[in-house]
């Protein structure tokens, strides 16, 4: 995933289009084909992981500054990723 963001952010989207909702829908895309069909924690875990180095790959090798995008992509599965712990929770009881 690292490297499709790299990749799309390098070749295909102009700086100007960086916040647009195209942007924002590919990359999005790619971190749906990242999680698959049954997210789980170490997913979810891991898509944070990337998100972090790849928007801090852009700004020292791209001298674009991503991070709020990147950011603000990040919280936008808060809820889902809300949803599953809360239902872990349920499954498997509350961290004690």
């Amino acid at each position: 995933m690292n490297y499709q963001l790299f990749f799309y952010i390098k070749h295909f989207e102009p700086r100007q289009y960086l916040y647009s909702t195209r942007a924002i829908y590919t990359i999005n895309i790619f971190i749906k084909q990242f999680l698959g069909d049954k997210p789980n924690y170490q997913k979810y875990n891991d898509v944070s992981g990337v998100m972090i180095r790849c928007y801090k790959e852009i700004e020292r090798r791209l001298k674009l500054n991503v991070k709020d995008l990147f950011i603000e992509i990040m919280e936008s599965y808060d809820k889902e990723i809300n949803d599953y712990e809360d239902t872990k929770i349920i499954q498997n009881k509350d961290v004690e």
